[in-house]
């Protein structure tokens, strides 16, 4: 009676691997044949944040650092730059490199405030939020997320 259970568990976390190893086969197949240049640079970081996320951090830095040249390339000043910046520095916090993460956050607020847009300015602030939620103070979070919320237009009532 007690064997069925345990084989059960293994078939339910074999389909799960696979499961995972199917999604990030999928997007990795979406790049090769996506043409269209931004579109690239939004599957590398959308990978890169799969691969944090799975907690293979080299990988991560490798998918983030090139959608960063990627969005660097296009231009110095817009929104891909600032969000490239937003992941390797939640990469870094992750991976509990605090000097890197801060490193991060600053260049992407540099990315952001040479941008004059809320959202990259929103995407600084959430980096912001990340890091210090992980070094556990409380105060500078609930701050810098509601200037985050107020950066963010909010359709009209």
């Amino acid at each position: 009676m007690k064997q069925p259970i345990p084989t059960i568990v293994f078939i339910f976390l074999s389909l799960c691997a696979q499961a995972h190893n199917g999604y990030i086969d999928s997007l990795q197949r979406v790049l090769k044949q996506a043409s269209d240049f931004n579109k690239k640079i939004a599957i590398q970081q959308q990978i890169a944040d799969w691969y944090r996320s799975s907690e293979q951090y080299s990988e991560a830095i490798s998918m983030a650092n090139l959608s960063l040249q990627n969005s660097l390339d296009i231009s110095s000043h817009n929104l891909d730059v600032t969000r490239s910046y937003w992941l390797l520095s939640n990469i870094y916090t992750n991976m509990e490199n605090f000097e890197m993460a801060r490193e991060y956050v600053d260049k992407a607020y540099q990315s952001a405030e040479a941008q004059n847009s809320p959202l990259p300015m929103a995407y600084a602030h959430y980096a912001e939020v990340i890091l210090q939620r992980t070094l556990f103070d409380a105060d500078i979070p609930i701050q810098k997320l509601h200037e985050a919320l107020s950066k963010i237009k909010h359709p009209k009532e």
